[in-house]
């Protein structure tokens, strides 16, 4: 069964463009033929969100519905070298 995966920024409590990653999984449910889609809005109402910090939130979906979602901190990438 495919998984789809949306990476939503959070920071101090503050979601960041709920809107378009809402619109991303609709239209992937609509692309793979599905008329139901997951309510990101409903998801993120029932999460509590710390107030202070930058995090993301990960939200591993299905196409049945199924989700798993988990919110951890950003963690920015060091670069040592560029090739």
């Amino acid at each position: 069964m495919s998984q789809f995966i949306e990476s939503i920024k959070i920071e101090n409590g503050k979601v960041f463009l709920l809107d378009l990653h809402q619109k991303r999984v609709n239209e992937t449910f609509t692309h793979f033929g599905k008329k139901n889609s997951l309510d990101l809005f409903k998801i993120l109402a029932k999460t509590v969100l710390k107030e202070n910090g930058l995090f993301k939130m990960r939200i591993v979906y299905d196409l049945e519905g199924n989700f798993n979602s988990e919110i951890i901190p950003y963690l920015f990438k060091e670069f040592h070298t560029f090739n």
